[in-house]
C-alpha cells in the first residue's frame, strides 16, 4: 500500500487508473480488469472510456519501497530501546516469528492481561516488551531463509523502512539516522532475505506484527509488541464497549462449541 500525490498536469481528458496484481505473487484471474477512471473537468467527453495505455513493468514480488522519498520528511532517530534480528521460520504446517508460532486465547486477549496488571504472558502469545521514552526507537531486522516472500504488517505505527534485500543484512542501523527513508504499514520481506525497519516508541499499546498473507498469519506468523507498558493501563482501549464484547463472548461460548484451529488472529 502507498499514499501517493497525483499532480494534475496532463492534457484534459479521461485516464485509466490501474491496479495490476503481480502474477508472481497472486493467482488473480482479473489482472488487467481492476480499473477506475480519472476524468478532467475540461475533457471533451465526460462519459467516454479512456484510451490511455498502461506503463510497462516487470512482473515480480518486488517492492518499490526504497526507490521512493516521502513528500513529508520525517527523519530516523538515533536513540533506541530495542534492536536485534527477528527470524522467520517454517516447521511442518506452522510458521514461526522470533522463535514462536503465535496462538492466542480469544477469551484472554493481551491488552486485557496488561490492564489487569500482568507483566508476563503465555509463551504462545509471542510478546516482546519495549519500554522507554517516546523519543526512543525500536530498530530490528526481519530475516528469512525460506524461499517465500512475506508482506509484513505492523499495527500501531507507520514504520520506517531502512533496508531490504536477499541474504543477510550487513549494514548498521546508525547509517540511517537522520535520513528521510520511506514509511509504510506493509513491506515485502523478500524470499531468502531481510528487511530492516524502525519506529519511534510514541504510541503506547499492544501492537501485533504479522504476515499479511492470511493463511500464514493463521499458521502463526505473528508476534506482539507491548509498548511502554506503564502508560497503557487506564489509558488505552478498555472501555464499556470492550467490556460488553467480553461479556457477550463469555455468554456465546457458554452455549456454543468454538473450534480453535488456528492462531486466533
Amino acid at each position: 500500500r502507498y499514499d501517493i500525490i497525483v499532480t494534475m498536469n496532463q492534457t484534459a481528458a479521461n485516464y485509466w487508473i490501474r491496479a495490476i496484481p503481480q502474477l508472481s505473487c497472486t493467482n488473480n484471474k482479473n489482472q488487467n480488469g481492476i480499473k477506475g477512471i480519472l476524468r478532467y473537468s475540461g475533457a471533451s467527453n465526460l462519459t467516454a472510456n479512456p484510451s490511455s495505455s498502461a506503463y510497462s513493468y516487470t512482473d515480480s514480488c518486488g517492492d518499490q519501497t526504497l526507490s521512493f522519498t516521502p513528500y513529508l520528511s520525517k527523519l530516523v532517530g538515533s536513540s533506541y530501546a530495542l534492536s536485534g534480528t527477528i527470524p522467520v521460520a517454517l516447521s511442518g504446517a506452522d510458521w514461526y516469528l522470533n522463535g514462536t508460532s503465535m496462538v492466542i486465547d480469544w477469551a484472554d486477549p493481551s491488552l486485557l492481561l496488561v490492564e489487569n496488571g500482568n507483566t508476563s504472558y503465555p509463551t504462545k502469545y509471542n510478546v516482546v516488551s519495549i519500554n522507554g521514552k517516546s523519543t526512543e526507537w525500536a530498530y530490528f531486522t526481519i530475516r528469512t531463509s525460506q524461499a517465500v516472500d512475506h508482506p509484513m504488517h505492523i499495527h500501531g505505527h507507520d514504520f520506517y523502512v531502512l533496508a531490504r534485500g536477499t541474504g543477510t543484512f550487513s549494514g548498521s542501523f546508525s547509517s540511517y539516522v537522520g535520513v528521510n527513508v520511506p514509511r509504510r504499514d506493509v513491506v515485502m520481506l523478500p524470499a531468502s532475505g531481510y528487511v530492516v525497519v524502525a519506529f519511534p516508541m510514541d504510541n503506547p499499546g499492544v501492537w501485533i506484527m504479522h504476515c499479511h498473507i492470511a493463511f500464514h498469519a493463521s499458521e502463526g506468523l505473528a508476534m506482539q509488541f507491548v509498548e511502554r507498558y506503564s502508560e497503557i493501563k487506564g489509558n488505552v482501549g478498555v472501555t464499556a464497549a470492550w467490556n460488553d464484547t467480553c461479556t457477550n463472548w463469555d455468554t456465546y461460548i457458554a452455549s456454543h462449541t468454538v473450534k480453535d484451529d488456528d492462531s486466533g488472529i
